[in-house]
């Protein structure tokens, strides 16, 4: 039995993946895991490179392939998305994953070699620990290890369950039991959905040091300009009485989503049921709402009242210029 399922989604990933198994296969710990790869609409090119990976090592991978023919949907958007989401994704490999600890790697992303190593000496070290993270490194290309480090501060329930910390996480797959699974009508946000849930529900603790180096060339869901990101922070806002995560702009939008439901397991479960404090958070976020409201109108309003006020008076100088009512500008010359 393995110690560790790395759980990976991958979606067009042919560009990454000669890389992320090179790097899979450097682990310290490499023995003692396992792969579950859940592969959305495979091209020809990337099953030629997992053949190749399986061959070499054919105990270590479980591979699942999701096509038009097999994937699911939500009753939200019926017929809407033809493959699995990433939340759909990961929860088909927790389902699979044979491993008491579930490791999640984004196929893009690089772990240094000791970094699951010193995960699972964390989460050994204390039973009541259920989820474990760390620091990284965010680059722009593939394979560069120079970049924006990232650290992250140790473990605060309170914190924990109102904003998003850490990355390259490892967690017990037993918290399940207790925080549910991830929600799979969301498509960018369903991780800091899950974190939330538990570190609700268990003690984290993080892992030192830096564990890798996290990608961001602006093309994910939760870098893309545009992208639901900003929609989803609503909804999880709303879900849990973030507030300062709740943009007044952006709540028809979330409106699309069941803000007080999670869906996995082919059916919708009430958010209550994985978060101890929900109808506190609901009765507190309906009481502070009105007033978080009128502030951020008041924000809005003083920003376009200072834009608005900037740009007449430019173009009323330059006209003025023009007719001579005021002297020119001139460069200095030197």
């Amino acid at each position: 039995m393995p110690t560790i399922s790395v759980i990976t989604p991958v979606y067009r990933g042919e560009r990454y993946l000669s890389e992320f198994f090179d790097a899979l296969v450097s682990q310290t710990v490499f023995s003692d895991l396992e792969l579950v790869l859940v592969h959305n609409q495979p091209s020809t090119v990337e099953l030629d490179l997992v053949r190749s990976f399986a061959r070499s090592y054919p105990d270590k991978l479980v591979h699942l392939v999701v096509d038009e023919t097999n994937a699911c949907r939500l009753d939200r958007r019926p017929g809407s998305w033809a493959l699995e989401t990433v939340a759909q994704s990961m929860n088909t490999a927790i389902a699979r994953a044979e491993g008491e600890y579930i490791a999640l790697w984004n196929v893009d992303d690089r772990r240094v070699p000791e970094s699951l190593e010193r995960e699972v000496a964390v989460l050994e070290s204390d039973v009541d620990i259920g989820l474990t993270y760390g620091d990284y490194v965010m680059v722009a290309s593939p394979g560069d290890t120079m970049g924006v480090p990232h650290v992250f501060p140790e473990f605060d329930r309170e914190k924990f369950t109102r904003s998003c910390y850490g990355g390259f996480q490892m967690w017990r797959k037993s918290v399940h039991d207790a925080a549910g699974l991830f929600d799979e009508q969301l498509r960018s946000g369903a991780d800091f959905d899950l974190w939330i849930r538990i570190a609700a529900q268990s003690s984290m603790k993080k892992t030192q040091g830096d564990l890798g180096y996290y990608l961001n060339a602006g093309s994910g869901m939760s870098t893309l300009k545009g992208g639901l990101r900003f929609i989803e922070d609503a909804v999880i806002g709303q879900r849990y009485g973030i507030i300062d995560r709740i943009d007044h702009r952006l709540l028809r939008q979330a409106k699309q989503y069941r803000i007080r439901e999670v869906h996995f397991g082919e059916r919708w479960r009430p958010v209550a049921e994985y978060f101890p404090e929900y109808d506190a958070r609901v009765a507190a976020l309906k009481r502070l709402w009105p007033g978080e409201l009128r502030r951020q109108r008041r924000v809005r309003l003083r920003k376009t009242v200072v834009a608005c006020w900037r740009r007449p008076r430019h173009a009323a100088g330059v006209f003025l210029r023009r007719i001579g009512l005021l002297p020119s500008r001139s460069r200095s010359s030197g």
